[in-house]
């Protein structure tokens, strides 16, 4: 990932409970690849049309990802098994970043209940109020 881009993995909030993760901590590699599993809940369908409409389908190399966006620029990447999501990623490129994605973004992010672990394995909460 280049240097103006930022991103992170949506960790569902079930999950970080159970691991007793909470926004400000930093975790481990290791804790990191356990967290990253998201939790097959629906995925809520209002906000990912709005995410849609800022962030279309973009090209992807496999059949099990989906891409919103571009995968070399700002995007939403849900990774399925079986047409169930296994993991959801985000990347935010800041060279061509507009607050309408970031808050599309965060609204999908929200309405999930869903934290970020960031790419340095910093949690960050998706709660807009909290940025």
């Amino acid at each position: 990932m280049a240097v103006w881009q930022f991103g992170g993995y949506l960790i569902a909030n079930a999950v970080a409970e159970t691991r007793r993760i909470v926004p400000g901590m930093t975790v481990s590699a290791a804790v990191r690849d356990l967290i990253s599993e998201w939790d097959n809940s629906t995925l809520p369908s209002e906000e990912l049309c709005q995410l849609r409409m800022f962030l279309p389908a973009g090209r992807s190399w496999s059949k099990d990802l989906e891409v919103l966006g571009d995968l070399g620029s700002t995007c939403v990447t849900f990774y399925k098994e079986n047409h169930i999501v296994g993991s959801i990623y985000a990347r935010f490129d800041l060279r061509t970043l507009s607050i309408e994605v970031v808050g599309a973004a965060l609204k999908f992010a929200s309405a999930m209940g869903c934290l970020l672990l960031t790419d340095d394995n910093k949690v960050i909460s998706s709660s807009i109020s909290d940025w």
